[in-house]
């Protein structure tokens, strides 16, 4: 028989951020990058994207894509304070019609963020703080990493073409 000596259950509220801003960026370079990742490893239809998927690290190593992130947080680090991080993962997303994205978050991550590629009508949700957010090419979101998100099925004849990433907190390793 096991004791138990407490058992504390308590909701507990948290401060949450949404960023977004708008980035020029080479769309049909990253498009074309999506497409040939796609073709040679992928997640289509295996994790919370009901649709296509390149692996987790497709653009951990892309040059042009580091490029973007390190001008997209030259901006955000304008009006937000951002911890050391590293990128963890960053894959490519191509969502046809009838394709989604169930709820899911990412909260192993310190943060999380997006950046869309073209403009559709497949609107991210955020259901927690009860916003929507239209992709248009170029927007560059970043967000609270535990904040579940989802889309619904998209109606276009267009597919959607985004990049999303993970940040893991970067902790110095010195061993004594």
């Amino acid at each position: 028989m096991i004791a138990v000596n407490k058992i504390i259950e308590k909701e507990l509220l948290r401060k949450a951020f949404l960023y977004e801003i708008q980035l020029e960026i080479d769309d049909k370079y990253f498009i074309d990058e999506i497409e040939k990742s796609l073709a040679i490893k992928n997640l289509h239809y295996r994790t919370n994207v009901k649709g296509k998927m390149t692996a987790w690290d497709a653009f951990c190593k892309n040059e042009k894509f580091l490029q973007l992130l390190h001008r997209g947080f030259q901006d955000i680090i304008k009006f937000a304070t951002i911890p050391k991080i590293n990128l963890d993962s960053a894959w490519g997303l191509k969502i046809e019609k009838d394709d989604y994205t169930s709820r899911h978050n990412h909260h192993t991550a310190t943060l999380s963020g997006i950046l869309y590629l073209n403009d559709v009508d497949q609107e991210l949700i955020f259901p927690d703080l009860k916003i929507n957010v239209k992709p248009k090419k170029g927007s560059f979101l970043l967000f609270s990493p535990w904040l579940d998100h989802m889309t619904d099925i998209n109606r276009s004849e267009e597919a959607k073409y985004a990049i999303a990433f993970n940040f893991k907190e970067f902790k110095d390793k010195t061993w004594s």
